[in-house]
């Protein structure tokens, strides 16, 4: 059975998910990191290889770590 495709769509599936329900302003933090988490348990049982892990996960760090630096920057320019 050829399972790469099947990855693939689990991937795209996951990422479109993520971009949907959580990767937006609305979304709160602990929120995101609840589902990401679950996510990552899930998959850790599916590909344990960790490449679903990486390839879905990517986004999510990107947009924590955008939104931190976003926090710290209006942070910085209140003070200043």
């Amino acid at each position: 059975m050829e399972l790469v495709p099947l990855k693939d769509d689990l991937i795209a599936s996951l990422g479109a998910s993520f971009q949907r329900r959580l990767l937006h302003p609305g979304a709160s933090t602990d929120n995101i990191l609840r589902q990401y988490v679950a996510a990552v348990k899930v998959l850790q049982v599916l590909d344990p290889s960790g490449i679903c892990h990486e390839r879905v996960g990517a986004p999510v760090r990107a947009y924590l770590r955008y939104s931190e630096l976003q926090i710290k920057d209006r942070s910085y320019r209140s003070v200043y």
